[in-house]
């Protein structure tokens, strides 16, 4: 039975990764050339050197080592294959609806459009979102283990990357994205929602 969780989790990465490589051979092709771009752009390459250091290292450690972190009853993994499985998608999802203005970086292209549809109506970062759902659901689809170092890296990343990528779009669209931020929340999608339901219950018990 392990070997369809394995199978799952290499199909969902490897699609993911071969629609970013794809993706970023189009737009290295098609896209239209930046106008601006954030100073703050060291973290990606401090992040992906960190996550390279730390899976040579955990190819350094003794495999029963994660024996000790591992806690995967049927019920977690079948849970993390359904995140993984809906994450993946929604992380492909937001890709695609971002089309030529996607960049690894933080930046603004020529004719940059600020995107508030689809994927984007749901978190204002839904690739940040679909990637952490993808580890979040890996974590638990592999018991814990080693992921959860990934799914913590990760988040680090994003919350470091986050403000600086607002700054720029609000640099770039004004208020129409002040009114986005409103309106949309940053990663947790329905968190919005689900504050509007927490006041208008505190507001009825005064």
């Amino acid at each position: 039975m392990q070997w369809i969780y394995w199978a799952m989790l290499a199909a969902c990465w490897g699609l993911f990764c071969l629609i970013w490589v794809a993706g970023w051979i189009y737009n290295f092709l098609k896209a239209p050339p930046v106008v601006r771009r954030s100073g703050f752009q060291p973290v990606w390459i401090v992040g992906l050197v960190v996550i390279v250091v730390v899976t040579i290292l955990f190819f350094l450690l003794p495999p029963q080592l994660w024996s000790y972190v591992t806690f995967a009853p049927p019920w977690l993994r079948i849970l993390g294959a359904v995140v993984l499985i809906i994450s993946t998608a929604f992380a492909i999802w937001a890709r695609l609806i971002l089309g030529t203005m996607w960049s690894f970086l933080d930046d603004i292209k020529v004719d940059h459009k600020l995107r508030t549809k689809g994927p984007y109506s749901i978190t204002r970062h839904p690739m940040y979102t679909g990637t952490l759902g993808m580890l979040l659901g890996s974590m638990f689809l592999s018991g814990l283990s080693n992921w959860a170092v990934y799914f913590l890296i990760w988040l680090t990343i994003d919350l470091i990357k986050i403000p600086s990528e607002e700054r720029l779009l609000k640099e770039t669209f004004g208020e129409q994205y002040i009114q986005y931020q409103r309106q949309v929340p940053q990663l947790i999608p329905g968190l919005k929602l689900l504050k509007r339901h927490h006041v208008r219950d505190h507001i009825g018990s005064l």
